[in-house]
């Protein structure tokens, strides 16, 4: 999920849309576009915010219960092949109707497969952003937020909980696509 953040870093550069900071010096514009994950910045200077320790103990924190919650939830459904609910539609490996995707046990096996899904994508994200603030002292964007399970809204989910980071990238990716749609597509 966080690979497609430097190919658009790449494409926004290509354009020539990259935050100010990032150009100050050639280790910001490394580390800018060597990692996997978006740096938070100050809305007011435009510069990058430093990872207080708070913030890296935070981090360490999340990622911990991120791995311990993987742990478990590996754990407990391994033993039933990662289908507790022991659905006809599992074993005959084809659904074929309405009532096939929406039976109670078929959709309890999705809801299990999302939960572990979005843990292990949260648990790289957040491997992922301990290291960078820890290895560059500047503080990472969280890339997931619970989606699954305190969302609130479909907006909620998609917009704000789950994956966090590629939003931010594709906020910034809006400005390239728009010179590239206006300077192809006059009106």
């Amino acid at each position: 999920h966080l690979s497609i953040g430097p190919i658009l870093h790449l494409y926004t550069a290509m354009c020539g849309f990259v935050p100010p900071v990032v150009t100050s010096s050639p280790l910001d514009y490394a580390i800018y576009y060597a990692t996997p994950t978006e740096f938070m910045f100050d809305r007011k200077s435009g510069q990058r915010v430093m990872a207080t320790l708070h913030d890296i103990r935070r981090s360490l924190i999340g990622a911990t219960k991120t791995l311990i919650t993987n742990l478990i939830l590996m754990s407990l459904f391994s033993s039933y092949n990662y289908e507790p609910f022991q659905s006809m539609n599992a074993r005959e490996e084809s659904l074929s109707s309405i009532r096939d995707y929406l039976d109670m046990k078929h959709l309890g096996n999705c809801f299990i497969t999302a939960m572990m899904f979005q843990q292990l994508v949260g648990l790289f994200g957040s491997a992922t952003a301990l290291t960078i603030e820890v290895m560059t002292g500047y503080r990472a964007v969280e890339s997931m937020r619970n989606p699954v399970m305190e969302a609130t809204s479909p907006s909620d989910f998609w917009g704000r909980r789950w994956n966090v980071a590629v939003h931010g990238v594709l906020k910034v990716c809006d400005s390239p696509f728009l010179f590239i749609s206006y300077s192809y597509f006059p009106s």
